[in-house]
């Protein structure tokens, strides 16, 4: 460019005469090698921006053969082989055929083939348990002490005859492992049946044990739909709310007011959203092995193991906390609770624990 010296006008380097005043112009020859060199800069640009435009849409292709490729041409990934809880009504109108019988302790027939759920334990709960690193021994050392307590009614001593029997049922059920197992498990159920009757007269944790061990078996009667809002009541909290993750999804009461004002637990929200199906909340610092090393009672470590299985945030952690607790001593329980349920308690809820992965759907998670 040549920089008019009468007007100051920049004109082109071809340029003879000035376009702003006419005044003829005189070359020199640093005016052409300042030219020369801002031409130079100028390409320098123009390449450096090409270079850019064109990394960034090598960028936009890759980008969108990725996004391509993940969901288009890879199919989707089949679901995990977990057990799910099968849409069998929990309380129908039937009597299932092992409740048939008038009185527990005859000679009355009684089916111990386990049915759904029972039976999906029965076939991959060693398999599930194992894949977690759980070590079988003491989940077998525990079902065999509650069993040699079991009375020839089917019933379970302690402090209360139904809370004492449906805990060691649920503990039973919880891995139907082999023929005692099941039979112990089919007594104690046939035991409560034959007594629900008497239900209205028990206390309300009772209720609430008796009302999970028939759930989780999915064996209703028509008798076990009075409980109605019984259930979820606040009369007994952690163990209605426990009893709710062992119904079928339709057949749970959805009023969880209740429940909600007397569990105040920082677990126990998430635990009611995955309930309820409403999404939740929730720090993983909860879920992680320190958390779950402080935790000193066996009600303390079942609500942190089922909720660790419904929101699996730490999932290394929650692994390593149920092979610890299997291996180790079972966790003391409440001492009411403890009184109730005889001298099965602690024994039985760390059963409940360590087997929460074949208890509890997955497909529950908030």
């Amino acid at each position: 460019m040549i920089p008019c010296s009468k007007c100051g006008k920049v004109n082109p380097m071809t340029t003879m005469f000035c376009h702003g005043c006419g005044t003829r112009l005189s070359l020199t020859l640093g005016q052409v090698a300042n030219s020369v060199a801002n031409s130079d800069s100028s390409k320098r640009d123009q390449s450096i921006l090409a270079s850019g435009r064109s990394a960034l849409s090598l960028a936009c292709f890759l980008l969108g053969t990725a996004l391509i490729v993940r969901y288009v041409m890879v199919p989707e990934l089949p679901p995990a082989d977990l057990p799910t809880a099968p849409e069998v009504v929990v309380i129908g109108k039937d009597l299932p055929a092992w409740a048939s019988a008038v009185a527990v302790g005859t000679q009355a027939k009684i089916d111990f083939a386990p049915k759904g759920r029972l039976a999906w334990r029965a076939a991959n709960a060693a398999g599930v348990l194992s894949s977690i690193g759980v070590p079988f021994a003491p989940l077998r050392e525990r079902q065999q002490t509650i069993m040699a307590t079991q009375k020839k009614d089917g019933s379970f001593p302690g402090g209360d005859d139904i809370c004492a029997t449906a805990l060691a049922t649920l503990a039973l059920q919880a891995w139907p492992r082999d023929a005692q197992v099941i039979a112990a498990a089919a007594n104690g159920r046939a035991y409560l049946d034959a007594n629900w009757k008497n239900l209205g007269r028990k206390p309300p944790l009772a209720r609430a044990l008796a009302y999970m061990a028939m759930a989780d078996a999915q064996a209703g009667t028509e008798l076990r739909a009075r409980l109605g809002a019984l259930a979820v009541d606040g009369s007994s909290p952690q163990w209605q709310a426990f009893a709710l993750a062992s119904t079928v999804p339709a057949e749970r009461q959805p009023e969880l007011a209740a429940l909600r004002i007397k569990l105040t637990n920082d677990l126990w929200g998430p635990f009611l959203d995955a309930i309820a199906g409403t999404k939740s909340q929730l720090e993983a610092r909860m879920l992680f092995i320190e958390t779950a090393k402080g935790l000193t009672t066996g009600e303390q470590r079942l609500l942190w193991a089922t909720v660790g299985w419904l929101a699996p945030l730490a999932p290394k952690d929650w692994a390593e906390a149920m092979k610890i607790w299997a291996g180790a001593a079972s966790a003391p329980v409440d001492p009411e609770f403890a009184k109730a349920c005889g001298t099965n308690a602690a024994d039985a809820v760390m059963v409940l624990t360590i087997t929460v992965p074949v208890r509890v759907s997955p497909f529950q998670r908030p």
